[in-house]
């Protein structure tokens, strides 16, 4: 209920009768002259089916035309200002000392929330236990194009933006306490998030995409300033390791995107002293190499410092590193735990994937409605695992196909609840091996029965048509062909066994690497009984008629001897 229409005394204030008490979440969008962005970020506010939180508005001062937009809304605005301010995040403290709710959340002109539900869905995740409480977001490119981003784990913070300010409830009290530091005027938020990690502030992840992030603002069209200040917020962090500073992402995307002109402004100062100077690239021993055709101590230090650099860089054939260290738009792998009613095994999967050394990946678990406290488990884990569902689903293939949808990875791999990787530095030693040429990847296992541990080595490929050459948890598939040869769900014991012998026909290229991928627990449903034997004959059957080929499967051979045996019991009885 509004007390009374706006007033303008350089100030534009609207109260909402807040009854006494305190509301759970305070939403403030902060603008300047975005009449048109903010109306939709006010209709998205208006229309939320929560009733629990109030909603500020803090202008500086503009003169499009956002005092009438605001106006048009008085039952949704809680409070609106209009003055004059020093830049985006005195606007955003600004909001932080007019907020009256537990937490606090920005969406700034042009965001809006992901559904009408969000605040609702959003309230039943803000546990006091937490500082921080985040989740996902959608970015929205200026023609339209939608692209998912996914947060998290907070354990890469110092290297990425892993909190994005759209999707982040924040306790209140803690802002009102440390208020945004003003001396940054594009990554304010980010140098927050990484100062209270660095303080041991609680952070909760939560899947679900709580904002549509509208790209194109101040922090893109100053992308180099953005960046320069996210890259001075983690060298505070980082303890005086320049090593580490230089491997963080805003670091390194400000270098690239900028050296070519940092080189060419360099050349042509050079070029521009004399004429007659000119540098051209050749080969020595096959790496390439930048020269001049006149030596001067300027024009040897420019080459030096370059060829240095691009030492490693060779005419006759790739570089081949221990793994990827150019910036990448998506992680390099994917690990996708399934799992149901596995309490006791599945924090041993979850403390194996994050204990890598390696880490380009992305985690995702698919829980089957457990309920037996593995959802608390997840949670408990929430800073490690990007994204997680727990709902029915038809069995362990209709669960992997969901980690399929969902995964972002340039490879992908199933770690199921039990099954641990053999070492931390099984994704480094992937990593090392990975070529565009390949669709499958796969390494020997460890199998675990009754306390024993003996080293299955994998098979040739090429002997899929008599056995499993080797298990899923030692394998890593390209996303894209995943995407598009799922698991068939007819088959509910060896889907898995039909995907290799579907890709091994159809051409695709898979590599042996020589290590120990996984520890593999004995004792899951594809080990139970007929019905594995009888897919994986009938898979046999449907790829070939060759009947010495079909005699000389080790399935076949086995559901000989289990039948006869079978027979033989009835018989008996």
């Amino acid at each position: 209920m509004v007390k009374g229409f706006f007033q303008y005394f350089g100030r534009l204030v609207g109260l909402r009768e807040r009854q006494g008490r305190q509301v759970n979440l305070t939403v403030v969008t902060v603008t300047y002259n975005a009449s048109e962005a903010l109306e939709a970020t006010v209709k998205s506010v208006a229309s939320q089916s929560s009733s629990d939180f109030e909603y500020i508005i803090v202008d500086g001062a503009s003169t499009d035309g956002t005092a009438d937009v605001v106006r048009k809304y008085p039952e949704a605005i809680s409070t609106f200002i209009s003055e004059p301010d020093e830049g985006i995040y005195h606007a955003m403290n600004k909001g932080v000392q007019l907020a009256s709710g537990r937490w606090i959340l920005f969406l700034n002109a042009g965001d809006t929330f992901f559904s009408e539900d969000t605040v609702l869905a959003l309230e039943t995740e803000l546990d006091e236990e937490f500082d921080f409480v985040f989740g996902d977001r959608n970015r929205v490119s200026n023609s339209g194009e939608t692209t998912l981003e996914l947060s998290g784990p907070i354990q890469d913070t110092l290297n990425r933006e892993v909190v994005f300010h759209q999707a982040c409830a924040t306790k209140t009290s803690l802002l009102k306490e440390k208020p945004y530091n003003t001396n940054y005027l594009l990554a304010a938020d980010f140098e927050y998030i990484v100062s209270s990690w660095a303080r041991q502030r609680r952070f909760k992840k939560i899947s679900m995409v709580i904002a549509n992030f509208q790209s194109g603002g101040k922090s893109a069209t100053q992308h180099v300033l953005a960046r320069l200040e996210a890259s001075h917020a983690i060298a505070k962090y980082h303890k005086g390791e320049p090593g580490k500073v230089r491997q963080n992402s805003f670091y390194r995307s400000l270098a690239w995107s900028n050296l070519g002109f940092a080189i060419n402004d360099k050349l042509q100062a050079l070029k521009s002293k004399s004429t007659d100077l000119e540098f051209y690239v050749s080969s020595d021993g096959g790496k390439l190499k930048l020269a001049a055709n006149i030596s001067t101590r300027e024009a040897f230090e420019l080459t030096n410092c370059i060829n240095q650099a691009f030492s490693s860089v060779v005419t006759k054939e790739p570089i081949s590193s221990a793994a990827p260290e150019a910036p990448r738009g998506k992680p390099l792998f994917t690990i996708v735990t399934v799992t149901f009613n596995a309490e006791s095994l599945l924090q041993q999967t979850i403390d194996s994937v994050l204990s890598q050394k390696f880490r380009d990946f992305e985690y995702i678990i698919i829980d089957g409605a457990s309920t037996d406290g593995t959802v608390e488990i997840i949670r408990k884990n929430a800073d490690g695992v990007t994204r997680w569902i727990s709902e029915r689903d038809s069995g362990i293939y209709d669960a992997m196909n969901k980690g399929i949808d969902l995964a972002s990875g340039e490879w992908v791999n199933f770690m199921n609840a039990g099954d641990i990787f053999a070492s931390d530095d099984v994704l480094s030693s992937i990593a090392a091996n990975v070529s565009d040429k390949d669709a499958v990847l796969y390494g020997d296992r460890y199998y675990i029965k009754d306390g024993r541990k003996e080293l299955q080595c994998a098979k040739a490929i090429d002997t899929i048509f008599e056995r499993m050459p080797f298990g899923h948890q030692s394998t890593f598939v390209r996303c894209d062909v995943l995407k598009n040869y799922k698991f068939n769900q007819t088959y509910k014991y060896a889907a898995d066994y039909n995907l290799l012998m579907s890709l091994y026909l159809k051409g695709y290229v898979f590599r042996y690497v020589n290590i120990p991928v996984c520890e593999f627990l004995a004792g899951g449903q594809s080990e139970s009984g007929l019905r594995p034997y009888l897919e994986t004959i009938k898979i046999l059957l449907d790829h070939t008629s060759n009947k010495e080929v079909i005699a000389k499967n080790i399935y076949f051979k086995a559901f000989q001897r289990i039948g006869m045996e079978l027979c033989e019991k009835v018989v008996e009885e």
